[in-house]
């Protein structure tokens, strides 16, 4: 890959962008009032700066595991709680 000149700033050219999420994209960006690249390249930022699926499990495999975790219990409370919640929401 050829060095770019001092000061020169890459660009990306996005093709076959399906007119919907071209539309959405812009309806998006027009009420973050920023412009649709501006818009774009925030959500690529956001992305570059997660870690990949491999670093994930990666980073996983190098942590101890959870001893004696109660995670039937924690699913339980975690589904009372949405469950909780939706009938909450249902009723309004």
């Amino acid at each position: 890959m050829a060095a770019l000149p001092s000061g020169a700033v890459p660009a990306i050219q996005i093709r076959d962008v399906p007119p919907d999420l071209y539309r959405r994209l812009r309806e998006r960006a027009a009420a973050d009032r920023v412009t649709l690249s501006a818009y774009v390249l925030r959500l690529l930022e956001r992305d570059a700066g997660r870690p990949s699926a491999q670093e994930w499990f990666a980073a996983l495999a190098d942590r101890e595991p959870v001893r004696d975790a109660d995670v039937a219990g924690a699913l339980d409370g975690s589904r009372s709680d949405r469950d909780t919640r939706a009938a909450r929401v249902l009723r309004h």
